[in-house]
């Protein structure tokens, strides 16, 4: 994720509130898991611009294996990238998405690309 700090902007709580009714909006949800750098607007709203400097902001619904899935399936590396960070906060767990996989996917070969998705954001 590597940024580079002259370009980003410190996370204010009202940029991070505006962003998560928006989010609320968008995918009709009312709980999210935040981490990263976005979360310290909300945890310490008085710290330095320092360590608020960010350009991303990472939501994660509880858990919801179609949400998943589809990250999955597009395969993009931005969808890889948030499957990976929901791996590693524990938003996500990799046996939930895969068994959801292997009973949902609607074909052999879908089901083998969405699991080499899955793997390939889980091993970094």
């Amino acid at each position: 994720m590597g940024q580079n700090s002259s370009s980003t902007h410190p996370l204010t709580f009202t940029s991070f509130e505006i962003a998560i009714r928006k989010a609320a909006e968008v995918y009709d949800e009312k709980q999210f898991i935040v981490v990263g750098r976005g979360s310290v607007a909300v945890t310490l709203p008085g710290s330095s611009d320092d360590l608020r400097r960010t350009n991303d902001i990472y939501l994660f619904a509880p858990f919801d294996p179609m949400k998943a899935y589809n990250k999955l399936e597009g395969g993009l590396p931005k969808d890889l990238e948030f499957m990976r960070e929901g791996l590693r906060c524990r938003a996500y767990s990799f046996e939930e998405v895969s068994n959801f996989i292997t009973r949902f996917a609607p074909e052999d070969e879908t089901r083998r690309l969405i699991l080499e998705n899955l793997r390939q954001a889980a091993a970094e």
